[in-house]
C-alpha cells in the first residue's frame, strides 16, 4: 500500500509530525525525505501519513461535519483523501478489537501473540455472526452470547466466604 497513517510518536519522523502545533481545520504540513512524504493534516484531530505515492502537494477537499451539525467542505491532502477511500480491513479490525480487547501486558512475546490470536478469532467470529443476523447487532450482545455458550449456559455463583474461614476446626489451637 502506498498510504498509511502512523503514531506521531514513532521514531524518526520529522519534528513537524511530532510536534503539537495548533493547526486549524483542514491546514496541513509536510515534509519529504527521498520518495517518503511525511504529512500532517488537522481534521477533528492531527492525523499523521506517510506515503511514497502522492505528491504532498495535491490538495483536494472533502465533506465534514461540524459540532453543531451543519456541512462544511475541508480542503484536504490528495494522500489523506485516497487513504480514506481505501481505508479498510486493518482499521476496522483495530477498532473492534479495541471496543472489548481481551489483552493485557506480557513481557513473554508468545503471550502477547496469543492474545491478539484470541482478540482476532472472536472479532471474525462477530463480523460472521453479525452477517447472518442481520447485520446490526451490537458486538457486546455477541461476547456475552458467547461466553454463555462456552460456559455451557452456567450462571456463575458467589458463594461468600469460603468454608475453611468461617468454620473454627477442633483441634487447631495454637500453642497445642
Amino acid at each position: 500500500m502506498p498510504v498509511g497513517t502512523v503514531k506521531e510518536s514513532r521514531k524518526g519522523l520529522p519534528d513537524i509530525v511530532k510536534r503539537n502545533d495548533r493547526m486549524q481545520r483542514g491546514e496541513f504540513m509536510f515534509r519529504t525525505k527521498g520518495c517518503v512524504a511525511a504529512i500532517k493534516w488537522q481534521d477533528n484531530k492531527p492525523v499523521a501519513i506517510l506515503s511514497t505515492y502522492h505528491n504532498p502537494k495535491d490538495v483536494t477537499s472533502v465533506k465534514r461535519k461540524n459540532r453543531d451539525g451543519t456541512p462544511s467542505i475541508v480542503p484536504c491532502l490528495a494522500a489523506v483523501a485516497h487513504y480514506n477511500e481505501i481505508m479498510g480491513g486493518v482499521d476496522r479490525f483495530d477498532q473492534r478489537r479495541k471496543r472489548y480487547a481481551i489483552g493485557r501486558h506480557s513481557v513473554k512475546w508468545w503471550h502477547r501473540l496469543l492474545i491478539f490470536l484470541i482478540d482476532l478469532s472472536i472479532v471474525n467470529s462477530f463480523i460472521k455472526w453479525n452477517c447472518k443476523n442481520g447485520g446490526q447487532r451490537e458486538q457486546l450482545s455477541f461476547r456475552l452470547a458467547l461466553v454463555r455458550q462456552l460456559t455451557f449456559g452456567r450462571q456463575i455463583k458467589r458463594r461468600g466466604i469460603p468454608d475453611f474461614l468461617t468454620k473454627k476446626q477442633a483441634g487447631c489451637q495454637r500453642g497445642t
